[in-house]
């Protein structure tokens, strides 16, 4: 399996029941695992123009979920280029699919318009591939570690020192070593995630891994600490922590939706944009106004203040007032606090659950739009 087509206008793989891509077999390696279609396949299209982690992945849990009401399913993804690494994301969606990758706008509308008439049940547009307010009610599916990765996965996590018998969490923020982004609002500190690494370990006797990418700053080393950073396959090898992980405790940025594919239970940190993924809590940054005045938590999120692009131009305007503080180790420990609590039952890794649910051969459509996070409970005053 592979590349079974290149050059020209876009390339095409094909890939069946996770199937690594070629770009990353070397690493990884692959498997194939014949498939026959007893019944006619549900087939859907979803595109997507953002060279965005955390969109990519949203766009594969989306499909995950939808398909994993079927019994036969066909998906195709038109992604907008991107690094490799990106492209790599489509090894964890479980069932057959097809992943085209458009080199410019121009092959992107061509690769769209050929595929778009072709006999499909269901053709998601771009903004709904892209949100993951509707993840919950789709259906049973996510995202899934191909055996093959998981077997590497585990063997290096465990030679990097990871005690298999002692649980462990995953966490991530984003800094300014990220070259990627668009803007710096969800830029933190490593500072109070560097002493959250300490608490976990010291008083609550688990162990920790941290996300991210090789320009992130890093805690210092440690026992029962181990930095993913600077792995090589690190986006597969993270993804494979994440779904051993008793919980997951992260910033506003594409890593967030690891645990939500996996149905791991995460807290989000300094998040402000009003997202569904599923997490079991959530905690804001306190955005301070001109007046004085603070808003926090449900009450920003209700605000005029929740869209990041307008926030973002106030906060870049150094004559507007307004000033944003990020969570401290208060807010983020307070959360793994009740992870911690509602995690009982995980005293080592997490062992992966297979969907053993009757397929129904249909979905809800269109299904339910809801909030499902709560908050950590605090005073408007109590900031870090």
């Amino acid at each position: 399996m592979g590349k079974i087509e290149a050059g020209g206008r876009f390339d095409r793989w094909h890939t069946e029941y996770g199937v690594a891509l070629e770009d990353m077999i070397e690493t990884w390696g692959s498997e194939f695992r014949p498939r026959v279609c007893t019944v006619p396949p549900f087939r859907i299209l979803l595109c997507n123009t953002r060279q965005s982690f955390g969109h990519a992945l949203v766009m594969i849990a989306t499909a995950s979920r939808i398909c994993a009401n079927f019994k036969e399913s066909e998906a195709t993804f038109i992604i907008s280029g991107g690094p490799s690494f990106l492209q790599s994301l489509f090894a964890l969606y479980p069932f057959p699919c097809e992943l085209m990758v458009a080199r410019t706008k121009q092959d992107f509308a061509i690769a769209f318009g050929g595929q778009a008439f072709e006999s499909r049940q269901m053709v998601l547009p771009e903004e709904f591939a892209n949100t993951d307010r509707y993840l919950a009610d789709l259906g049973a599916g996510g995202l899934v570690v191909p055996d093959g990765v998981a077997e590497k996965a585990r063997a290096l996590l465990l030679q990097l020192g990871l005690k298999e018998d002692r649980w462990f969490c995953c966490m991530h923020y984003r800094d300014a070593g990220f070259a990627g982004k668009r803007d710096t609002m969800r830029d933190t500190d490593v500072a109070p995630y560097a002493q959250a690494v300490d608490y976990v370990i010291d008083e609550l006797g688990g162990q920790v891994v941290m996300l991210g990418h090789p320009g992130m700053r890093a805690p210092d080393p440690r026992t029962g600490f181990v930095d993913l950073s600077r792995q090589a396959g690190w986006e597969l090898l993270q993804a494979y922590a994440v779904s051993r992980s008793r919980f997951f405790v992260g910033g506003p940025s594409g890593p967030l939706v690891f645990p939500a594919g996996f149905d791991v239970p995460f807290g989000a940190i300094d998040q402000i944009m009003d997202h569904s993924l599923g997490q079991t809590i959530s905690v804001t940054p306190t955005l301070h106004l001109p007046d004085g005045s603070r808003l926090q938590d449900d009450a920003l999120l209700a605000s005029e203040y929740s869209d990041d692009d307008d926030l973002l131009g106030l906060l870049t305007d150094p004559e507007s007032g307004f000033r944003l503080e990020s969570c401290g180790l208060k807010e983020i420990s307070g959360v793994i606090d009740l992870l911690f609590k509602e995690t009982f039952d995980t005293p080592k890794w997490r062992q992966p659950v297979t969907d053993v649910s009757e397929k129904s051969e249909a979905i809800q459509w269109p299904p339910r739009v809801r909030r499902d996070f709560r908050f950590l409970p605090r005073a408007v005053d109590d900031c870090a």
